[in-house]
């Protein structure tokens, strides 16, 4: 009990101090303080009031739920100037609307493919002309001299797949890749005559996997294609016997087989 008494008057002594403390604070502030922090907030107020207005300016009209195709530089026959290809697409497969720019003359102009499913690659051909293949059978081909573009009149049948490749080989004609049925399929093109010729089905079949003709190259004799993905073939097709040979096998889930080649072969 005699504990207890002297706990209770310590605690009460305690918030003695504490009161006393706070009423001689209170004595002992600066004149003028607003007591609750009232005068910082009248003059708080007052600033806001004094403040000059924000106005809105508009810059530009924002583009909602578009996605941009890349961009794609194509070389002027002048050899000094580019033409500059910018696509823009609301879904995969368009509307598609391409925006051409003349870096040499300043003109600018749009081509619209209203429905199609673009391939990721395109090419600068041998003749100066930019290749692009499209869903069907379709190759859209843009001629930097008229700055125009249009589909090529030979068509390319039964070549499937989302990447469809394309590459000069060191002979001058451009080859392509893409897929059919569980295969690699490949393909030349003559661009001075645009004429397609179809090599077929090359390599393993990938089923009950999905196939691609992912990457293409050719020399004087062979075609190469990467076809994938599971599992990976590194394939050489011989255009004079007509055979396919596997050169190289990848099993490994994430393992990957690409064969490139530059512009000039």
């Amino acid at each position: 009990m005699k504990n207890q008494l002297s706990t209770l008057t310590f605690v009460v002594g305690l918030l003695s101090l504490f009161a006393a403390c706070g009423a001689c604070a209170a004595q002992n502030a600066p004149a003028g303080m607003a007591v609750g922090g009232e005068r910082q907030t009248a003059d708080l107020a007052a600033k806001i009031a004094a403040a000059p207005s924000l106005k809105v300016e508009k810059l530009v009209a924002p583009m909602r739920s578009t996605r941009g195709g890349g961009i794609v530089w194509v070389p002027n026959p002048d050899g000094k100037t580019w033409d500059l290809l910018i696509r823009y697409y609301n879904d995969y497969w368009g509307p598609h609307t391409t925006v051409i720019i003349d870096l040499g003359t300043g003109e600018v102009d749009k081509f619209l493919r209203p429905h199609s499913l673009y391939a990721i690659e395109t090419l600068v051909g041998p003749d100066g002309k930019l290749y692009t293949t499209v869903s069907g059978a379709a190759i859209q081909v843009y001629d930097p001299a008229t700055n125009a573009i249009s589909d090529l009149k030979g068509i390319v049948k039964g070549v499937g797949g989302g990447r469809k490749p394309l590459s000069i080989g060191t002979d001058g004609y451009i080859y392509g890749a893409g897929s059919k049925g569980g295969r690699a399929c490949i393909y030349r093109l003559d661009t001075k005559t645009s004429k397609i010729t179809l090599y077929g089905q090359v390599g393993p079949s990938h089923a009950p996997n999905s196939a691609w003709g992912y990457t293409v190259a050719a020399d004087d004799r062979y075609v190469y294609v990467a076809s994938g993905k599971i599992p990976w073939y590194l394939v050489a097709y011989d255009r004079r016997t007509g055979k396919d040979t596997v050169l190289l096998t990848c099993k490994v889930t994430k393992g990957h087989i690409s064969v490139r080649q530059r512009r000039h072969g």
